[in-house]
């Protein structure tokens, strides 16, 4: 068949090219999720498909049906569709997907330090997200967005809480990894490079992916700090036209919140991490630290972002 060929789809229309990929997400997604609530049921006996059967979170085997449904759904909703893209879209699909290597460390450093710095940025964000109101008209609404956003975060909490080092590590490969490499795979090296290529502005394109990254999450009240995060990536991988810059910097956003629940669940540290720079006990200074140290570090990248494309191209 032609559309199977190496690069059968590179000269089609970039709107064709969105479409398709599109397509293949939705066709990944229903596959997988078919396989993981399939596997998960031979294991565990539970069966998604029977009313309320996923409701008690506290029963283990529902919540390892939940683990094991996520981590298949992850891996087939968001790694194999970029990596059938790339195959579809270009002869050379390795570095398509812009796995060329980043050559100085610094930028990882870099990376490291921005995601340190802007925690109580985020958390500030993330406040005023929590806030918005909307409307009258739309109450029905925002209690639909409110109940959803208290469901995930109960799952999200029974995902996290393990007091084994084994748990901890699944909750690394569940949270971090899987999600780090196929998000940027799928908004970056993808779509960002499909909008980009329709609208011939990598702002406009860089923007667009962080929106639908932010809601694809399904997360109201986290959207804008989502947006923000989604736009950093997207320039990481635009200044340094390595994919594995914005998957560092994603993994570490993604590790630190398993992290320090691991370590809050085992009474190793007893910092909420959450309300750094918005409670009371902050430090005055911790707010306009973290903006300078933050600004500082984005300019570095920014500063080196033509030497860095130039560095990769080349390798």
């Amino acid at each position: 068949m032609a559309i199977l060929k190496p690069a059968s789809w590179a000269h089609k229309a970039t709107e064709s090219n969105i479409l398709l990929f599109i397509g293949l997400l939705f066709v990944f997604y229903f596959f997988s999720f078919v396989i993981g609530a399939f596997i998960a049921n031979l294991i565990w006996g539970i069966s998604i498909l029977t009313p309320n059967a996923l409701a008690d979170i506290a029963n283990p085997a529902v919540l390892n049906t939940l683990k094991c449904v996520q981590i298949i759904g992850s891996i087939g909703t968001f790694i194999l569709p970029p990596i059938l893209m790339a195959y579809l879209m270009s002869n050379a699909p390795y570095s398509f997907l812009g796995f060329q290597k980043s050559n100085n460390g610094k930028r990882y450093v870099a990376a490291f330090i921005i995601f340190i710095a802007s925690i109580p940025i985020i958390n500030l964000l993330s406040e005023w997200n929590n806030r918005l109101i909307l409307p009258d008209f739309l109450k029905d609404l925002e209690i639909m967005m409110r109940n959803a956003e208290n469901n995930a975060q109960k799952i999200t909490e029974a995902f996290l809480i393990t007091h084994s080092i084994s748990g901890f590590l699944l909750n690394i490969c569940m949270v971090a990894i899987i999600p780090a490499l196929g998000e940027e795979l799928v908004f970056r090296s993808i779509l960002q490079k499909l909008f980009h290529q329709m609208t011939k502005n990598i702002h406009i394109a860089i923007l667009i992916s962080a929106i639908l990254f932010s809601a694809m999450h399904f997360q109201f009240y986290g959207f804008i700090p989502r947006v923000l995060l989604g736009v950093f990536f997207g320039y990481l991988y635009y200044w340094s036209n390595s994919i594995w810059l914005p998957i560092f910097a994603h993994f570490i956003n993604n590790t630190g919140a398993v992290l320090m629940n691991f370590l809050q669940s085992e009474k190793i540290i007893d910092i909420d991490a959450e309300k750094i720079g918005i409670d009371s006990a902050s430090p005055t200074y911790i707010m306009p630290l973290a903006i300078l140290v933050t600004t500082a570090s984005i300019w570095y990248l920014f500063k080196n972002r033509s030497s860095l494309r130039m560095s990769n191209e080349n390798a």
